[in-house]
């Protein structure tokens, strides 16, 4: 028997790179959006509700916002058949596992997070984070199944996912952002031509992540309860290496560089990490 499989939020980024995904598995994909696309793909079949989409599903898997997931969790499980599986691939998780561990029995919830973007070619040894709602080893496997070869990592619960996320994601796409509001107002492609290793990282992830959906970004700053207290840290460190150099300090600048290098020495190889950085750019 064929698996079929639906996707709310089809027309999204990530929506298109799941229905590709679950095509080349030889699943039947099925879809919905709130936006009409503006050509019928061709490996699947577009539903005029959520309804018609989840009712007949094997798999309904929600890709839209976090702000909405809590509310269209309840209303697919309203139509989902005895037996199916919901799959969540939400950001933040604290307000979604609440509502899933509330769905019905005759489902199975699954809450994921795919640390990757539309841009990966497939999900093979990627990871991708695990987030136990009713039975652990049930929900691994089956994501073992749908996801195979990829690297699925069980995180505890959904306030230890979110603190993670809070940093891994939350602090660095704060910190590209501020550096994008910085430059975007100079010549950038003068940037670029004059550029060395370091400006060309930095501006390839900040680029990156501005071509994130918008609605990503802001949940991302925005909905995760445990990032505020690591902004308000970066505001005030960068409060005091501002005062450090405007006062010409360099023996503090030097102190604070000193024992950042002693501390990432000891957990990572800094000469490696330098190697990598000229790999990534082909050099």
């Amino acid at each position: 028997m064929v698996t079929v499989v639906s996707i709310i939020g089809g027309e999204g980024k990530m929506g298109k790179w799941l229905r590709n995904h679950f095509v080349k598995m030889n699943y039947s994909v099925q879809t919905y959006d709130v936006k009409i696309p503006k050509r019928k793909p061709s490996n699947a079949t577009i539903c005029k509700s959520i309804e018609e989409c989840v009712r007949i599903a094997d798999i309904v898997v929600l890709s839209v916002p976090v702000s909405k997931t809590p509310d269209l969790i309840m209303e697919c499980e309203l139509f989902m058949k005895n037996k199916s599986i919901l799959l969540d691939i939400s950001s933040i998780k604290n307000d979604v596992v609440k509502v899933l561990l509330k769905t019905p029995h005759t489902i199975t919830p699954i809450s994921v997070h795919p640390m990757f973007g539309p841009g990966a070619k497939n999900a093979i040894n990627k990871k991708i984070l695990l987030v136990p709602i009713r039975d652990k080893q049930t929900e691994y496997r089956i994501v073992n199944s749908i996801f195979k070869g990829s690297k699925i990592m069980v995180i505890k619960n959904a306030k230890e996912h979110d603190e993670l996320m809070s940093l891994v994601l939350g602090l660095v796409y704060y910190i590209n952002l501020i550096f994008a509001l910085v430059l975007s107002n100079k010549k950038i492609p003068r940037l670029r031509k004059y550029s060395g290793t370091s400006y060309t990282i930095q501006s390839l992830l900040c680029e990156s992540i501005l071509a994130s959906e918008p609605s990503l970004i802001s949940s991302l700053l925005m909905m995760n309860p445990y990032l505020e207290k690591h902004v308000i840290q970066v505001n005030k460190i960068m409060q005091e290496i501002f005062t450090t150099i405007k006062t010409n300090n360099t023996k503090k600048l030097e102190r604070i560089i000193n024992l950042l290098k002693r501390k990432y020495t000891q957990e990572s190889n800094l000469y490696e990490s330098y190697g990598k950085l000229y790999s990534l750019l082909g050099l």
